[in-house]
This record gives C-alpha cells, sequence and structure tokens, in this order.
C-alpha cells in the first residue's frame, strides 16, 4: 500500500500543522469539564479557517490526497462545531449533532430505543441467576494475585492466535495491567500500547467451596481493545499524521465513531477464542451465553446517550420537559424515574452516543458493501475488507471513499 501516501508537498505540511492542530483540540476539549476557555475555542477556529483554506486551495490529481483533503476538511469542521457548541453556545443541538454525529443520528438512536430487545435483555440476567448468590467482590485482596496470573496466561495466548488468525505483526506487543480496586474503567492508550483491566471485568463465585472465575468477559474486553483498538493503531502507522491511531487524533469525536465501531465488531471474534480455549480457562457454556447475551450492554447506550441530548435540550430552552419527551420516545417509565433521580452531566452525550453510532455505521457499511458485490466475493476478500476498515482513523462521511480505494488498490473490483 505505499502508494497510498501524500506526495504533494504542502499537503505534507498541512498534515503536520493539523496533527498540532489537534492535541491544541484535545487540550481544549479537555478544559470543557473543568471550565470551558472560550479563547481557545476562539483561536482554535481561526487556525481550522487558515488550514482549510490552505487545503480547499490544493488541486491534486492523486485519489488518496483528494480523500486526505476531504476527510481533514470533515474532521475540521466538526471539531470546530463541537467545540463552540460546548463553550460558545453558537448554534443549537440538533445543528451540533448533525455536523458531529451524522445527519440521521438522533433518527438511529430513537429507532434503536424503540426496537430494544427486552426479552433477550432479561435473558441476559436470567444467565446469572446461578451465579450472582454466590459472587465474591472482586476487589478481594486476595483474587488480585490470581487475575495477575490469568492475564499473563492470557496475554501470550491472546497474542499467538491474533497473530495466526488476524495478521497482527509478529513484533506486535503490548503491556496488560490489572486495575487498582476502585478503578471501574477497561481501556487501552493507542500512544503507550497499555491495557488496563477493570478487576470488575472478572467474575468470582464460590462454588462447592472452590472459588471459580468467570473470564469471559475479560477476554471480551482484549478483543475489543487489542484486536479493535490496538490492531486499528499497527495498521495506522504509515498514514499521515492526522490519520493515525492514537491519542491526539481519537479525542476527536467523528473520528472515535470509526475507532469505537470497528473495536465492537471484533468484540465478537472473542466467542471464537473463547470457545478454543474453553478447557484451559475453564470456560462454562454459560459464560459463553452470557456474553453472546450481554451484547444487548451496548444498546442501553442509546436511552442514556438520548436522555443526555434531551438534557442539553432542557439547557438550550428551559421550558421542555427533557422527563415527558423520553417518556414519549422510550416507553419506560421506571427508567425515566431512573435517570431523572440520578446525576447526569449532558457533556458526556456525544461520548455516549459514539459507541451505538459507530457500530451502526460500520455495519451499515459492511451490509452495503456485501450486497454491491455479492456474499460470495465478500466471503472471499474478508481480510482484505477486514483491513481496510481498521487502516487509519477518518470520518465517518469519508470513510466509504477510503474503504474503496483501499480495495481496489488489492484488486478487489
Amino acid at each position: 500500500m505505499s502508494e497510498l501516501k501524500l506526495k504533494t508537498k504542502e499537503l505534507i505540511e498541512l498534515d503536520k500543522e493539523i496533527f498540532k492542530l489537534n492535541k491544541f483540540y484535545s487540550l481544549a476539549i479537555a478544559s470543557l469539564n473543568r471550565f470551558p476557555n472560550i479563547y481557545a475555542a476562539e483561536e482554535f477556529s481561526k487556525k481550522a479557517r487558515l488550514i482549510r483554506t490552505k487545503l480547499k486551495s490544493i488541486k491534486t490529481q492523486n485519489e488518496f490526497e483528494d480523500i486526505f483533503i476531504e476527510n481533514s476538511l470533515n474532521n475540521l469542521e466538526s471539531q470546530e462545531t463541537y467545540l463552540n457548541y460546548f463553550s460558545k453556545g453558537d448554534l443549537n443541538v440538533e445543528e451540533m449533532v448533525k455536523v458531529v454525529l451524522g445527519e440521521n443520528a438522533l433518527n438511529i438512536l430513537k429507532e434503536n430505543i424503540k426496537n430494544f430487545d427486552y426479552k433477550n435483555f432479561w435473558k441476559f440476567y436470567l444467565s446469572y441467576q446461578e451465579y450472582s448468590y454466590k459472587s465474591i467482590p472482586v476487589d478481594d485482596e486476595n483474587l488480585r494475585g490470581r487475575f495477575k496470573e490469568i492475564l499473563v496466561n492470557l496475554k501470550k495466548d491472546f497474542l499467538e492466535y491474533a497473530k495466526k488468525e488476524y495478521a497482527l505483526p509478529e513484533n506486535y506487543d503490548f503491556e496488560i495491567v490489572l486495575g487498582q480496586p476502585y478503578s471501574q474503567r477497561t481501556f487501552f492508550h493507542p500512544t503507550n500500547l497499555r491495557m488496563e483491566i477493570a478487576p470488575n471485568s472478572f467474575f468470582a463465585f464460590k462454588d462447592n467451596n472452590e472459588i471459580k472465575i468467570n473470564i469471559a468477559l475479560v477476554i471480551q474486553n482484549i478483543f475489543h481493545e487489542i484486536l479493535g483498538h490496538g490492531r486499528q493503531e499497527v495498521l495506522s502507522r504509515d498514514m499521515p499524521l492526522s490519520m493515525q491511531d492514537n491519542s491526539i487524533n481519537t479525542s476527536i469525536s467523528s473520528l472515535h465513531l470509526h475507532s469505537e465501531g470497528i473495536s465492537q465488531l471484533a468484540e465478537k471474534d472473542s466467542i471464537k477464542f473463547m470457545r478454543k480455549f474453553q478447557k484451559k480457562y475453564e470456560i462454562e457454556e454459560d459464560y459463553i451465553q452470557q456474553r453472546i447475551l450481554g451484547d444487548l450492554s451496548i444498546s442501553t447506550h442509546n436511552f442514556q446517550a438520548y436522555y443526555k441530548y434531551l438534557g442539553l435540550k432542557k439547557i438550550e430552552n428551559n421550558s421542555f420537559d427533557k422527563d415527558k419527551e423520553f417518556k414519549k420516545i422510550a416507553g419506560n417509565y421506571g427508567l425515566s424515574i431512573l435517570y431523572s433521580s440520578n446525576i447526569f452531566s449532558s457533556l458526556d452525550f456525544v461520548g455516549d452516543a459514539v459507541y451505538p453510532l459507530g457500530l451502526f455505521y460500520i455495519k451499515k457499511y459492511l451490509e452495503d458493501l456485501k450486497e454491491k458485490i455479492g456474499e460470495k466475493k465478500f466471503n472471499k476478500y474478508h481480510v482484505e475488507i477486514n483491513n481496510a476498515i481498521v487502516t487509519g482513523v477518518f470520518n465517518f462521511k469519508t470513510l466509504p471513499k477510503w474503504i474503496e480505494l483501499y480495495l481496489r488498490e488489492k484488486g478487489v473490483k
């Protein structure tokens, strides 16, 4: 893929400028959680407009460079819109959502809410009925040593598996650590190649005086973070600076959509791994079914994201009844009580929405591609298609053009 590079000198320099501006942006949005800095928002807009003018002035016959220009313009518009909305309030929430998350983002969230599968979600709860009452707190200090030992072995087996089955580079490595007892967050830091597993990813219970440890969720998280985010990071290293998967670029919501979409797809591949290592890690069939049914947990992000969106509308118009509107859309009175009783930050709306929307966009594109080229060809070139969607980080508006170009270069007509 060496031909898919920036060749125009001006674009190479602009790529450096954009990446530098992305660092500025990541600090500016971090300030939103503390004290929104209006000066920073205005400075970003000035710099972004200057770069946009330069990008629009460049004429090129190179298709990859055209995609780079379009992707950069879409991202800069998204960044400026997001920063201005959450600092200066120059536009309303619907306008912000269309630019940052997509024209139909709110309709997608609403449809996902209306079509939520309550029956199977209850089956997910029932799948724990023989285990929950036997559970042991995962912050028990006596368990930490066992958890760490499991992580050492899991990392070794996962890397061997991913290098063989998914062509993860032979020299690829990452650090995996067990989070502190108070930590509730599992995450991967692409710049530092460091994954932290929250202790609550493990499920421990006592059965006939024996302590058993269910690690199915741990495995699913490793696939999300490493086969998803980690693989995207390593396959993006040769891309232009502003298209590489790192902690700077993924602070941009329109790129985070891409990143989270493919990582949620990667989770589904963890089931094969669980079955392969079922005996070694004492993975009961019940544990696997819990993870299959647990996919619906992601769907609950739709409800919380939409409630936070309604909170933003309430801030814009104090007479707006967000709970009445939520009950009308969700049809879940109890959830309305629950959400209205909790303290939610509406600032988290976009961060919550990127998960269901990112998965929707990626799945929709792959479904359309399968229909376009046929199932037989889709399956034949599955590896190339999978590589295409995880190489680089793209604005969701530009991603289809990149995948089409990538596949053409690979001979997939």
